[in-house]
């Protein structure tokens, strides 16, 4: 009996692991939560205020309780090494000290020259609070199930607030804000007592970035695994196995002629006509690559509950291609569920 139960178990096990493909086995990227039209019920980058507002402040009063753990993470050989963050380092983690570097007269030269100046650094306590958090950074494993859809499974997620750094321009001879993108902490498990929020979230994911072997997966899906996935999809929709949908309005499905049309554009090039010895402008017809697709637009529901953690369903996801004008453009949507809305 017991060896019939265990062969059960192998069978299930290989038959699951048969049926899920893995797309990336880990792929870090940002999300903007907190976009220009806060009060729109689907909107991209963004999650309507009083839900987000909710959601952060939920997760924030929690974690300051101690009822979800919070880690570091740094990384060793690319593989992420999390360190739990004991109670009162969590709470230093509120206030971040931000240093601002400013040019005053220099006490000690000509007060006539508007020129001769130091620069001075000012200090400043602020405190985090849910306001301030605009993105939040997911590590997540990607798989292909059966049917073709995706599957998303999260391994953690920070909030993230943005910081201005300040940064010398040697053009400019001057110093400039940059944008500084800084984690609060990570979380692998929510330990909310009372959590239910379910959010429609349409964003943008960059699937293709030239980064370095350390850090392969930062926005990037590998290109032996992106090509063979993006291969599929492109195969798989031009064959008609796979239904696509209009980009600009998701609900029109397209007919096999626009499906074919959509992986083609045009570019204007100058050739050279020998006999008459002038250039005349000729546009070329160009297709789409596998290998050129670098974002996936992701129309998602976000699910966070007490019982279940943060999971993400995949309603629809559309490729998108940078053409060779440097625009981007989506081709299709693709339906993720088979009874996708």
């Amino acid at each position: 009996m017991k060896k019939i139960f265990l062969l059960s178990v192998v069978a299930f096990l290989f038959l699951n692991a048969e049926a899920q493909t893995t797309i990336v086995k880990r792929i870090q990227y940002d999300v903007q939560i907190k976009g220009e039209a806060q009060n729109e019920p689907i909107s991209l980058n963004n999650i309507t205020a009083s839900t987000r507002l909710d959601f952060l402040n939920s997760l924030l009063e929690s974690v300051k309780k101690g009822e979800t753990k919070t880690y570091s993470l740094h990384h060793v050989n690319s593989v992420p090494v999390y360190t739990e963050l004991k109670k009162d380092v969590v709470l230093e983690q509120f206030n971040f000290e931000k240093e601002y570097v400013i040019q005053l007269p220099n006490p000690m030269g000509d007060p006539d020259d508007p020129f001769d100046v130091i620069d001075t650094i000012i200090t400043e306590m602020i405190e985090i609070t849910s306001i301030r958090i605009s993105h939040i950074r997911f590590i997540e494993r990607w798989e292909e199930d059966a049917n073709g859809f995706i599957v998303k499974t999260i391994e953690s997620f920070a909030p993230i607030f943005i910081d201005s750094i300040s940064k010398w321009n040697i053009e400019t001879n001057n110093y400039e804000l940059t944008p500084n993108m800084i984690p609060l902490f990570w979380v692998k498990e929510i330990g909310m007592k009372k959590a239910s929020w379910t959010i429609n979230m349409l964003s943008e994911t960059q699937i293709r970035n030239e980064v370095s072997d350390s850090n392969w997966f930062v926005s990037n899906v590998e290109p032996p695994y992106r090509i063979k996935w993006m291969s599929r999809v492109f195969e798989n929709t031009k064959t008609g196995k796979v239904k696509a949908y209009n980009y600009y309005d998701s609900i029109t499905s397209l007919s096999q002629g626009a499906v074919d049309s959509a992986f083609f554009y045009y570019i204007d090039v100058f050739v050279y006509d020998d006999e008459l010895w002038e250039e005349n402008l000729v546009s070329v017809k160009y297709e789409i690559q596998p290998s050129e697709i670098i974002k996936l637009m992701f129309y998602e529901i976000w699910i966070i509950d007490s019982k279940k953690g943060f999971r993400k369903e995949v309603v629809a996801y559309a490729p998108k291609y940078l053409s060779n004008e440097e625009i981007e453009w989506g081709l299709f949507w693709i339906k993720n569920q088979p009874n996708s809305p």
